[in-house]
C-alpha cells in the first residue's frame, strides 16, 4: 500500500509541478554560477595580464623608450592634460609614447582610474574590458549555455594579447554585444547609451548604429542617441571652458584627418598589399566596403529572424576590422568575436567547421610560443596571416546573408 501511494503521489500533478520547478531552479543556480565563473575567468586573465605589463617595466623600440602598457599610459595621461587645459592631440615624448586618438569625453572618464596607483588602476582598466566582453557573450539571446562557454573559450587567447596591449577593445566589443541584446529586448535607451560609449571611444563604433534598422520604434531610436551624443559631447565643459572644447573637437578632426598615412594594417588592404603586392586607394577600398556592408540590409523579409540579426551582428564586427587600415593585432579580438557570432548562430558545415579550425591556429595560435619565433616574426606579422581565416569566414557570412532564408 505505501508503495502504492508513493506511485500516485508521483503521479500527482502538484507533485510534477514542484519537481519541475525544482529542476528549473536547479537549473537556472546551475547556469548563474557558470556564467559567474566566466566572468572569474576573464577577471583573472585581465589581473595576469595587468601584473605582466607593469612588472617588464620598459622596453625600446627604435631607439624610443616606453612601458609595457604605453596605451594606459596615453589614456592617464589624457586626463592629466584635459584638466590642466592642453591639446590632448599632440605629442607627450615625457609622458608617453604615440598619439591619443580618443574623445575628450574618454580622457575625462579614466579620471577614474588615475584615483588608484598605476599598477591597480592597470588592472582595474584590464578587468574592465575583458569582463565587459565576456558579459557581452553572456547575454547574447538564442546561444545555448554551452555555446557560450565555447565562445568564451574560443575568444579567451585574443582577449588576453587585447589586454596584453592595455587596449579598450574587448570594452568595445563587449558594449556592441550588450547593445545587440538591449535592442533584442527593447531597450532602446540602454542600447543607445552602450553604442554611444563605442563611438566616444572609438569612432569606428557608429558602424554598429546601423543594427538598429533591423528594428522598430526608430523615432526613440534617434531621440536617445542624439540625447546621449550630447551629453557625452559636452560633458568635458565640467573641467574646460566652452573655448577650450572647441579647441580640442578641432584639434582631434585635424588628427583623424591626418591619421591616414602608409599603414595598411591588420586588414583586408594589409592583406591584399602583403601577399599580392596590391595598393589600392584606401578610400577605394572603405567604399566598397561600405557597399559591401549595406547589402545584406535589402533583404527586408530576413529582418524578423533573429538568426539573420546574429549573423548581421557579427558581420559588423568583422566588418570594422577588415575595413580599418589601422587596426592591429590586438584588435582582432574584435573580429573573432564575430566569427565566435556567426558560427554559434546557425547550424554548421563541414567547410564552416574548417573555417573555425582555420581562425583557431592561425588568428589566435600563431601568435603564441606554439608557434616558433622565426616563423612568427619572418611569416605571421610580415604577412598578416592571422587576418586570412577573418576574411574567409567573411565571405561566407556574406553568403549567409544573402541567401533567401537561413536553415535551423
Amino acid at each position: 500500500m505505501k508503495a502504492e501511494n508513493r506511485t500516485e503521489e508521483q503521479n500527482s500533478p502538484c507533485f510534477q509541478s514542484r519537481m519541475s520547478k525544482l529542476t528549473q531552479n536547479f537549473k537556472s543556480k546551475f547556469s548563474t554560477n557558470q556564467q559567474f565563473t566566466w566572468l572569474i575567468i576573464y577577471a583573472i586573465i585581465a589581473i595576469i595580464a595587468g601584473a605582466q605589463s607593469y612588472l617588464l617595466g620598459l622596453k625600446e623600440v627604435n631607439g624610443v623608450t616606453f612601458t609595457h602598457y604605453n596605451n594606459f599610459d596615453i589614456f592617464r595621461f589624457s586626463f592629466d592634460h584635459l584638466i590642466n587645459g592642453k591639446d590632448l592631440y599632440i605629442p607627450y615624448p615625457d609622458d608617453h609614447y604615440d598619439l591619443f586618438k580618443y574623445s575628450p569625453a574618454f580622457a575625462l572618464a579614466f579620471g577614474l582610474f588615475k584615483i588608484f596607483p598605476v599598477w591597480l588602476g592597470l588592472i582595474f582598466w584590464n578587468a574592465l574590458n575583458s569582463v565587459m566582453l565576456a558579459l557581452g557573450i553572456l547575454k547574447l539571446p538564442k546561444l545555448t549555455n554551452e555555446q557560450k562557454n565555447w565562445a568564451l573559450l574560443l575568444c579567451l587567447i585574443e582577449t588576453f594579447t587585447s589586454i596584453q596591449s592595455s587596449q579598450c577593445n574587448g570594452l568595445i566589443a563587449g558594449l556592441i554585444l550588450l547593445a545587440f541584446s538591449a535592442t533584442e529586448k527593447q531597450q532602446i535607451w540602454r542600447a543607445t547609451l552602450f553604442l554611444s560609449i563605442t563611438v566616444f571611444i572609438k569612432l569606428f563604433g557608429i558602424v554598429a548604429f546601423a543594427l538598429f534598422l533591423l528594428y522598430p520604434q526608430k523615432v526613440k531610436t534617434a531621440v536617445s542617441t542624439v540625447a546621449w551624443f550630447l551629453l557625452f559631447t559636452l560633458i568635458p565643459l565640467v573641467v574646460v571652458s566652452m573655448e577650450q572644447l572647441e579647441l580640442l573637437y578641432l584639434s582631434w578632426l585635424k588628427l583623424l584627418g591626418n591619421d591616414h598615412g602608409l599603414s595598411f594594417g591588420f586588414s583586408l588592404m594589409g592583406w591584399l598589399h602583403y601577399w599580392f603586392g596590391l595598393n589600392i586607394n584606401k578610400l577605394h577600398l572603405l567604399g566598397l566596403g561600405i557597399i559591401l556592408f549595406l547589402l545584406p540590409f535589402i533583404r527586408l523579409k530576413r529582418y524578423s529572424e533573429q538568426s539573420f540579426r546574429l549573423l548581421l551582428l557579427s558581420m559588423v564586427l568583422i566588418w570594422v576590422i577588415l575595413f580599418n587600415h589601422m587596426a592591429e593585432s590586438p584588435t582582432l579580438v574584435i573580429a573573432v568575436i564575430g566569427i565566435a557570432v556567426w558560427y554559434f548562430s546557425n547550424p554548421r558545415s563541414l567547410f564552416d567547421k574548417v573555417l573555425l579550425g582555420l581562425t583557431i591556429v592561425l588568428t589566435s595560435l600563431s601568435g603564441t610560443d606554439l608557434f616558433p619565433a622565426n616563423i612568427r616574426h619572418d611569416v605571421i606579422y610580415p604577412y598578416v596571416v592571422k587576418v586570412f581565416p577573418i576574411i574567409l569566414v567573411y565571405g561566407k557570412l556574406m553568403f549567409e546573408l544573402m541567401k533567401k532564408k537561413q536553415p535551423g
